[in-house]
C-alpha cells in the first residue's frame, strides 16, 4: 500500500486540501449553529396512543419529522468532525511554514476575496509577479513534501 503514493502528485493534491481549507473551517464552526438549531426545533413524540396499543401501518408525521432531524444531525456532526480532523491534522504541518510562506499560500489557494493573489502579494513583498509565482511555488512544494514526506 505505501508504494500507491508513488501515483498520487504531492503538490495537485496539496492544492486541493489548501482550497477545501475555508469550507472545512466553515463547516467546523457552523456546524455548531446548525445542530443547535435543529436541537430546538426537534420536539418529542407525544400523543394519545402512548398509553394504548401502538398504532400500527406507518409512523406519524410527527415521528417521520423527528426522525428527519435525527438524520440530518448525525449528518451535520459527521460532516463537523471530519472537518475538525482535517484541521488537526492539518495544522502541525502548516504551523512549520514560515510567515511568508502562509501568506503566500494564503492568498493564492485560500483567500477567495476577488482580488488577484499576485497583486497582493507583490504590494507586500516589493517583487515582480513572477517572483511572486517563484515563492508561491517553493511555500507549495515545502507544504507538499511535509504532507507527504
Amino acid at each position: 500500500m505505501s508504494e500507491l503514493i508513488n501515483y498520487i502528485d504531492p503538490v495537485k493534491v496539496t492544492i486541493c486540501i489548501l482550497r477545501d481549507w475555508s469550507d472545512k473551517h466553515w463547516k467546523a464552526t457552523y456546524g455548531d449553529e446548525k445542530v443547535a438549531e435543529i436541537n430546538s426545533q426537534m420536539t418529542s413524540i407525544k400523543g394519545a396512543s402512548l398509553d394504548k396499543t401502538p398504532v400500527t401501518g406507518g409512523a406519524s408525521r410527527t415521528e417521520e419529522m423527528l426522525c428527519a432531524a435525527i438524520d440530518k444531525k448525525d449528518i451535520l456532526l459527521k460532516g463537523r468532525e471530519q472537518a475538525r480532523a482535517y484541521i488537526e491534522e492539518l495544522m502541525p504541518y502548516w504551523e512549520r511554514l514560515t510567515e511568508e510562506e502562509q501568506f503566500l499560500l494564503t492568498t493564492r489557494f485560500i483567500e477567495r476575496n476577488g482580488e488577484r493573489w499576485e497583486d497582493k502579494v507583490t504590494r507586500r513583498y516589493y517583487i515582480s509577479r513572477s517572483e511572486a509565482y517563484r515563492r508561491s511555488d517553493a511555500a507549495l512544494k515545502r507544504l507538499a513534501s511535509l504532507l507527504f514526506w
